[in-house]
């Protein structure tokens, strides 16, 4: 099969391209984009789309750049390829946004083709990385300690961005460009080992290639085997956290039942910039025979709540302390509460409730504070008294909702706590005077 053939079955193999496309190749006066430029424009015809092209100096070698970028003008008025071009300082790009030159250059490359297409109304972009690229890609990947996602190597098609040559070796593009008389110029950035794909490139590939001369299309191939079994385990994690994740929370007995490469995965998409170990951090948390616990994620923490793992704010809300003061209500928002302060006297019938409390005023000393619970806070609902720390874990109260639950307490200590009672030291008989604190959630109104 003539390299022609090859890439057009390629091309249809990803749908790369379709009639009434109008493709912009990036072309950057090198060999693999001349070749690609030259391939795109001998398919253009018989499959019905248009090509144009376009060309970013990064303006990184000086005279060399210059060079390049009129070489390009001058190789597509010969094959009369509308050209758009482009210029930006990536070193000073680099240095604004704390990144390195490489990266740089890229960012500021695709947002130029992105835009350009945008402009052009290209339906793709076409970038020209052929097979070694991606050996390269896939070493530089698994040296790192990448998984399926990196080892899977440059996609073909990613968006509107197409790869064409990617099945294509280096050696097989010279030949092409060689048998049809196409120039090209070289960049001398390539010729060093300042890189550590320049390293692979000059001295691992060469090593390896002497094993398996079809060094690079073996990559390939398994790279296409990983992507297709990525593409498949992330389906199943997308699946999971639509069906079975709310607000960042998930069942940790659900997440256990899934095989360990999907519950990564679900990790992976409730905390973007998790990395492998912290992946590993969060299973050990969901196995662990503790009820609960807390790690430090990128940009958020995890908390584990009894069967309950949330992926939220690395701060923990709490209620900050407050004198209540009878006739006000008091919004607390983080817990989803009201808490309203009045005085009465007390009605003949009381019933204990967790979220209405009656204190007797003459027992209360000093100021009530509203306020978390703090070290040392007991209470004493009757029979005999019960450290709140206790009595939130018997209670099976989250260690998140913990500091949200309101503890309402004088100078000699605790009065009350919601969702738990009041104190025996200011329970009131009925006809005496009282401080009543009436505890609402936010939304919910008395029923007339």
């Amino acid at each position: 099969m003539n390299i022609l053939d090859q890439v057009k079955q390629f091309a249809g193999e990803y749908d790369m391209l379709r009639s009434g496309d109008r493709v912009l190749a990036a072309v950057s006066g090198g060999c693999d984009s001349v070749c690609m430029l030259h391939l795109l424009l001998a398919l253009s015809e018989p499959v019905g789309f248009t090509v144009e092209a376009a060309h970013f100096d990064h303006e990184l070698r000086g005279a060399e750049s210059r060079r390049d970028a009129a070489f390009v003008a001058e190789l597509c008025a010969k094959l009369s390829v509308p050209l758009h071009a482009g210029s930006g300082d990536v070193a000073a790009f680099a240095r604004q946004e704390g990144l390195g030159v490489e990266s740089a250059a890229r960012t500021m490359r695709y947002a130029f083709l992105e835009n350009t297409a945008d402009a052009v109304g290209a339906t793709r972009i076409a970038t020209a990385h052929n097979a070694d690229d991606n050996a390269e890609t896939v070493l530089l990947h698994l040296v790192r300690g990448a998984g399926a996602r990196g080892l899977g190597g440059i996609p073909p098609v990613r968006g509107r961005i197409i790869r064409p040559v990617l099945c294509l070796t280096r050696a097989e593009i010279q030949a092409y460009l060689e048998s049809h008389g196409l120039p090209h110029v070289e960049d001398s950035t390539n010729a060093g080992d300042n890189t550590p794909r320049n390293v692979i490139r000059h001295h691992v590939m060469p090593v390896l290639r002497a094993i398996n001369p079809r060094l690079s299309q073996g990559i390939l191939t398994a790279g296409e085997s990983l992507a297709r079994d990525e593409a498949c385990l992330s389906a199943a994690a997308e699946k999971f956290v639509r069906e079975q994740t709310k607000d960042g929370t998930v069942s940790v007995s659900a997440l256990e039942e899934l095989p360990e490469a999907v519950a990564a995965r679900v990790i992976r998409l409730l905390c973007p910039k998790a990395e492998a170990r912290h992946v590993r951090s969060v299973l050990a948390l969901c196995a662990s025979p503790s009820a609960s616990g807390r790690l430090s994620l990128p940009d958020m923490t995890v908390r584990r709540e009894y069967d309950v793992l949330t992926f939220g704010a690395g701060e923990q809300a709490a209620i900050a302390p407050v004198i209540l003061i009878p006739g006000s209500t008091y919004q607390l928002p983080a817990a989803g509460l009201s808490v309203a302060v009045s005085t009465c006297v007390a009605p003949n019938k009381i019933y204990k409730t967790f979220n209405t409390f009656l204190f007797k005023k003459e027992r209360v000393c000093g100021n009530i504070i509203m306020r978390c619970r703090a070290p040392g806070d007991r209470i004493d609902c009757g029979g005999c008294g019960k450290d709140l720390k206790k009595l939130f874990i018997e209670r099976r109260i989250p260690r998140s909702r913990r500091a949200l639950t309101p503890v309402f307490a004088d100078d000699r200590g605790v009065l009350a706590v919601y969702g738990i009672g009041t104190d025996r030291r200011v329970q009131c008989a009925g006809g005496e005077q009282a401080i009543r604190i009436e505890v609402k959630e936010l939304g919910l109104t008395d029923e007339k």
